[in-house]
C-alpha cells in the first residue's frame, strides 16, 4: 500500500504561508461596523437572549452616563434604538446571566466609581425593574457570574483594581447577594473570566493583573472561597483583560491575555491541572483592551479576536491548530472601541461582533463575513462537480496503483477530498467509507474542517 504523508503535517508546514498572505481563500473576515448610539463614554459590552426570542441583545454599560442601555435585536441582526436604565456612579463593566433563578437574563453591573454592583431584575420580556445596588469594595472594575459555590445559583465576583482585591458575593438563591468577602490578588487587578482551568468541578477565576504584567489563577476551593496563594503566570505589560477556551483540541482550558501597553495578547496552554507553558506573545493593533476566544470560522475551534481601543480596530488572529496561530489581521472598527462581545446576532449560524466605543458614545455590530468552504467538494476526487462511482475509481486508482493525487479543493486550499475519514492519510478506509456512502446511504464525508487546518470555514 502506498504511504503517504500527513495532511495535518502538511498543513502545519505550511501554517507561516496561510498567516502572511489573506489572499488564499477563507480566513477570518468582519464586515464594516454598525453603531447605535448609547450614552456618554460606553466602557463595557454584553450578549444575551433579554427578551426571550432566541436572539442576542446588547448591553452596554456608559460609565459617563451612569447608566446601561440595552438594545434588542429585531431579528435579523439589527437593532432598535436603547432603553436606558440607571445604576450606579461610574459602570465599568456588565454581566448578563439568570441571578434570581426564574429562567430569563438579570444583568449586574461593576460601578467603579461608587464601589457598588447594579443588579437589574429582569421582568420577563426584556425590561428591568430598577437597579439594587450591593456594596463591592472600593474601584470595581469587572464583574463575572458563575456558580462559585455550586449551590446551583449564580454568584457575582468583582476585581478590586486599586484595592489589589477581588469580592465575591454569594448568591442567597433568590437573586440577592451577601455582603462581599474579600481576597487579595495581584497589584492592579482589571479584567476577570470565571471557568474551571484545572478540571476540579470547580469554578475558578483567571485575572489581568496590569500593574504586575501578569495572569493570575485564582484557584476555588469548592465553596466559592479562593486559596490565598494564587499561580502567576507572567505575559506582556498592562494586561487588561483575560478569556479561557480550549486552544489546542487537548481538552483543558488555555488562557489569553490582551496587553493594552505591549499592544499584544499573550497565550498560554495548558499543560497540568493549574499549570501553563510561558507565554507567546502576538502583535495586535494598539491598546487592545477586551478580548475573546471562540469559534469565528465554523472549524470547531477557538480563534483570537480583541478590540484595540486606540487605533479603532479589530485584531483577529486564526486558530491553525495545535497551538498554532495566525498572524493577526487588522479590521476597521468605530473610535475608542473599548470592549468586546461575541454572538450570532443576524442567525446566520456564524459568531458576530459587538463593541463599546468610549469615545464614540456609541455601540457597533460587525458581522462575520469569513467565507465558508463547499463542504461538497469533499470526496470528489474526481473534480468532476459530482460524486459518484468515479470519485472511487479515482482514489483507487490513487492509492493502489500510483495514480494521480486529488485536486485539493479549491476553496479550502489545505483539504485532502479523498481523505475522507478524516485520520490523515488516503488509504483503503477512505475508499470503503466512499462505497458504503455512496451506495448504502452510509454517513456523509462532507466536514473536512474537523480534522486539518485550513485557512476557511464550514457550515
Amino acid at each position: 500500500m502506498k504511504a503517504r504523508w500527513s495532511v495535518t503535517s502538511a498543513c502545519v508546514a505550511l501554517a507561516s504561508l496561510v498567516a502572511l498572505s489573506q489572499a488564499i481563500a477563507g480566513g477570518l473576515c468582519f464586515e464594516a461596523p454598525v453603531d447605535y448610539a448609547a450614552r456618554l463614554n460606553p466602557s463595557s459590552v454584553a450578549t444575551g437572549n433579554i427578551n426571550g426570542d432566541g436572539k442576542p441583545d446588547l448591553v452596554v454599560a456608559n460609565f459617563g452616563s451612569d447608566s446601561i442601555s440595552v438594545f434588542l435585536n429585531n431579528g435579523d441582526g439589527t437593532y432598535g434604538a436603547q432603553v436606558q436604565y440607571r445604576v450606579g456612579d461610574g459602570p465599568a463593566w456588565v454581566a448578563i446571566a439568570d441571578l434570581d433563578n426564574d429562567g430569563d437574563m438579570d444583568l449586574a453591573v461593576a460601578n467603579q466609581l461608587g464601589g457598588t454592583v447594579s443588579v437589574l431584575k429582569n421582568n420577563g420580556a426584556g425590561t428591568f425593574a430598577p437597579a439594587f445596588n450591593y456594596l463591592a469594595n472600593a474601584d470595581p472594575r469587572a464583574v463575572v457570574a458563575a456558580d462559585l459555590d455550586a449551590d446551583a445559583d449564580i454568584d457575582l465576583a468583582v476585581t478590586n483594581g486599586n484595592l489589589a482585591r477581588i469580592s465575591v458575593l454569594k448568591n442567597s438563591g433568590a437573586g440577592t447577594f451577601a455582603s462581599p468577602v474579600q481576597t487579595p490578588v495581584g497589584n492592579n487587578p482589571r479584567g476577570a473570566f470565571a471557568a474551571d482551568m484545572d478540571g476540579d468541578g470547580a469554578i475558578d477565576i483567571i485575572v489581568a493583573d496590569s500593574s504586575g504584567g501578569d495572569i493570575v489563577l485564582l484557584t476555588n476551593q469548592g465553596n466559592g472561597s479562593f486559596a490565598l496563594f494564587h499561580a502567576v503566570f507572567h505575559v506582556e505589560s498592562g494586561p487588561v483583560a483575560v478569556c479561557a477556551a480550549d486552544l489546542n483540541e487537548d481538552g483543558a482550558l488555555d488562557m489569553v491575555s490582551a496587553n493594552a501597553a505591549a499592544n499584544s495578547i499573550s497565550i498560554l496552554l495548558n499543560v497540568n491541572p493549574g499549570m501553563f507553558t510561558p507565554a507567546t506573545h502576538k502583535p495586535v493593533g494598539t491598546a487592545p483592551y477586551s478580548v475573546v476566544a471562540r469559534d469565528f470560522d465554523w472549524d470547531s475551534h477557538p480563534d483570537i479576536v480583541c478590540a484595540n481601543r486606540v487605533s479603532g480596530s479589530i485584531s483577529a488572529i486564526q486558530n491553525l491548530l495545535h497551538g498554532n496561530f495566525a498572524t493577526a489581521v487588522t479590521f476597521p472598527a468605530s473610535t475608542d472601541a473599548m470592549s468586546l462581545a461575541a454572538a450570532d446576532v443576524d442567525g446566520d449560524g456564524d459568531l458576530d461582533l459587538a463593541t463599546a466605543n468610549n469615545g464614540a458614545g456609541s455601540a457597533s455590530v460587525l458581522l462575520n463575513c469569513s467565507p465558508p468552504c463547499d463542504c461538497s467538494e469533499q470526496g470528489n476526487t474526481a473534480a468532476d462537480a459530482v460524486l459518484d462511482v468515479q470519485d472511487i475509481l479515482y482514489e483507487i486508482e490513487y492509492i493502489f496503483q500510483n495514480g494521480p493525487q486529488p485536486p485539493i479543493d479549491a476553496t479550502c486550499p489545505h483539504v485532502d477530498r479523498g481523505d475522507v475519514d478524516c485520520n490523515g492519510i488516503d488509504n483503503v478506509f477512505d475508499v470503503l467509507r466512499m462505497i458504503e456512502t455512496t451506495f448504502q446511504n452510509g454517513p456523509a464525508y462532507c466536514n473536512p474542517c474537523l480534522c486539518v487546518p485550513y485557512p476557511g470555514n464550514c457550515p
